[in-house]
C-alpha cells in the first residue's frame, strides 16, 4: 500500500483552512469580560468588566459570571486593580465584588477568617467607602462586606446588595502542542492504535482529534477519546488516512499530523 504518497496535492491546505472555519465557527461572540450582557462599567478599561449575577458560596464559585477567558478578579490580579481609580468606581451603579479581602487596607485571598473577609469591591452602592484607605483598587477603599461576616459565617460570599463581580481578563498564550508525532505510521490490521496529544496554552486548549480533515466523534464503538489521547482497536484498512490533533484556544491554534497506514494482516510492510 502506498504511504504520503497518496495523499491529494494541496491536502494540507485545504484542511487547514477546514480546521480554521470549524475554530471560528465555534468562538463564542462575547460582549467584553461577561457571561451574560456587556460591562455595566469600566468601559475604558480593557481587561476589566463589571458582569451582573449570583451566585452561591465563595466568590471563587462565581468564575460563571465571567466570559471565557476571564475570571472573578482576586489579589492575585493586584496590578488590574490598582488601574482603578476612586473616580473609576464610584461611576459604576450597583456594588460589584471581587475576590480579595481588604481588612487593614490590604490586598489579601478572602477566607473565612476575621482578619481576611472584608470582600473588596467596586460601585457606588456598596454599604462600606472609604476614599482615604489604602486597598486594593488605585485609590480608596470599596467592600461589598464587613469586619464580622467569619462570626455568622457568611464571608466572602453573595449576599443581597451586591449586584455582580468584577471580572479580570486571563493572562493569553496561545496552544502549543508538545507531543511529537511521526510524519507517517504503519500498523497491521486487528491492531489496536493509540495517539496521544498533549498540549500547553492560556486558556487551557480544547484538544480535537481529526481524520482526513473531518472532526473524530465517538459514534464508531471502536474509539475512544480521553483527554487528549485516541484510540482506536482493531483497526481496519479502511481507517487509513491522515490523522490530525488540534489545540485550541481564544489565542489562537496549533497542530500536529501523522499519516496511518493500516496494513492487512498477513502482508509485509513495505
Amino acid at each position: 500500500m502506498a504511504e504520503g504518497s497518496r495523499r491529494p496535492r494541496g491536502f494540507l491546505l485545504c484542511s487547514a483552512l477546514l480546521y480554521i472555519t470549524i475554530l471560528k465557527s465555534e468562538v463564542k461572540a462575547e460582549s467584553g469580560g461577561c457571561a451574560f450582557g456587556g460591562s455595566e462599567g469600566l468601559v475604558s478599561h480593557q481587561k476589566l468588566s463589571v458582569c451582573s449575577g449570583t451566585w452561591q458560596g465563595h466568590i471563587k464559585k462565581a468564575n460563571n459570571i465571567c466570559a471565557i477567558g476571564w475570571s472573578v478578579c482576586s489579589h492575585e490580579d493586584a496590578n488590574l486593580l490598582k488601574s482603578i481609580s476612586w473616580e473609576d468606581a464610584m461611576t459604576i451603579d450597583g456594588c460589584f465584588a471581587f475576590n480579595a479581602a481588604q481588612d487593614g487596607g490590604g490586598c489579601r485571598p478572602c477566607e473565612t477568617n476575621l482578619e481576611q473577609d472584608d470582600l473588596g469591591a467596586v460601585g457606588r452602592a456598596c454599604p462600606h467607602q472609604n476614599q482615604g484607605q489604602t486597598s486594593c483598587i488605585g485609590s480608596g477603599r470599596i467592600d461589598a462586606s464587613c469586619c464580622v461576616d467569619t462570626y455568622f459565617r457568611r464571608s466572602c460570599s453573595f449576599r443581597p446588595g451586591i449586584t455582580g463581580v468584577l471580572c479580570c481578563k486571563k493572562p493569553e498564550q496561545q496552544p502549543e502542542i508538545e507531543t511529537v508525532l511521526p510524519p507517517e505510521m504503519k500498523i497491521l490490521s486487528g491492531f489496536n492504535l493509540t495517539l496521544t496529544c498533549h498540549a500547553s496554552g492560556l486558556p487551557e486548549p480544547n484538544l480535537r482529534w481529526f481524520r482526513d480533515g473531518k472532526i473524530i466523534h465517538k459514534k464508531d464503538t471502536r474509539l475512544v477519546l480521553d483527554k487528549g489521547a485516541l484510540t482506536l482497536s482493531r483497526v481496519e484498512e479502511q481507517d487509513t488516512g491522515a490523522y490530525s490533533c488540534v489545540a485550541d484556544n481564544l489565542s489562537g491554534f496549533d497542530r500536529k499530523d501523522t499519516f496511518i497506514t493500516v496494513v492487512k494482516n498477513g502482508m509485509q510492510f513495505n
